[in-house]
């Protein structure tokens, strides 16, 4: 593993510190909120096929297990070969896994940071992190659908009326509750009132541009929300246009106030 800290690497520095005080509880929590936004490194059995993935499971003394690591440095601790993996955000991850009966070792090779998480810990965080994503109807984001790079710049032109009223947009894969899965876009920021608006931009936008065939969402997330849900890690990025700034009125001294050039009478 590399020496680099990580926000996932200082939160279970803390869990560490915080272990058998009045503080693990709490410590414990935002190391699951760490890991639930950060993007991690599945490993597989075979390479990922479009959306299909194969993880690897192992035999643990506590039971069946899946593999993640922080980075793909930790990899190399298990094989001097390249392994297939996926880099996926922890919630994917935690939502692929729930109610399977399946642990999650984090960062096993690496001592200072090994974690692993007990299938019922997995499950609880998996409804935990659902419930936070109840309020929009979805219950993960993953990749948009393929080819959508190629048609980024034609939904970027016809998204210039939104530009005023967002950060930024993301086009994403949304997943209901219920396991449907269709596009989404998503728009980062909003200024406040403006959700009515970005919403219909965004839904005419989407069917201009061709981008997506059928049935789309377009939500409105506080970038807190985008990037707890690690939409940046999977998502990709809508580039909404920005006037130019109007070029500034040439600065003019007032009469008198340049003592080489005295102000004239006529």
């Amino acid at each position: 593993m590399t020496d680099s800290v990580t926000p996932l690497a200082a939160a279970r520095s803390a869990l560490t510190a915080a272990e058998g005080g009045p503080a693990e509880d709490r410590a414990r929590l935002a190391y699951y909120q760490a890991l639930a936004a950060a993007e991690l490194i599945l490993l597989l059995t075979a390479e990922p096929d479009g959306d299909d993935l194969s993880p690897k499971l192992f035999d643990l003394d506590d039971g069946p297990a899946l593999l993640a690591f922080a980075e793909e440095e930790g990899l190399a601790d298990l094989s001097d070969e390249p392994l297939p993996y996926a880099a996926l955000p922890g919630r994917v991850i935690l939502s692929l896994m729930a109610g399977k009966g399946l642990a999650l070792g984090i960062d096993l090779t690496d001592p200072a940071r090994a974690y692993l998480m007990p299938p019922d810990a997995v499950d609880w965080l998996a409804r935990r992190l659902t419930a936070e994503m109840a309020e929009s109807g979805v219950g993960g984001f993953s990749a948009p659908p393929p080819g959508s790079a190629d048609q980024a710049s034609r939904l970027s032109s016809a998204l210039a009326a939104a530009a005023p009223m967002a950060a930024r947009a993301w086009l994403v894969t949304a997943t209901a509750p219920d396991g449907r899965r269709a596009p989404a876009l998503v728009f980062e920021d909003p200024a406040p009132g403006a959700e009515a608006a970005l919403t219909r931009a965004g839904a005419e936008a989407l069917a201009l541009s061709g981008l997506v065939d059928g049935a789309a969402s377009v939500l409105c997330l506080p970038a807190a929300a985008v990037l707890e849900a690690g939409i940046a890690g999977v998502g990709l990025l809508i580039e909404l246009p920005r006037a130019a700034a109007p070029a500034a009125a040439p600065e003019r001294p007032a009469p008198g106030s340049n003592p080489d050039r005295p102000p004239k009478l006529r």
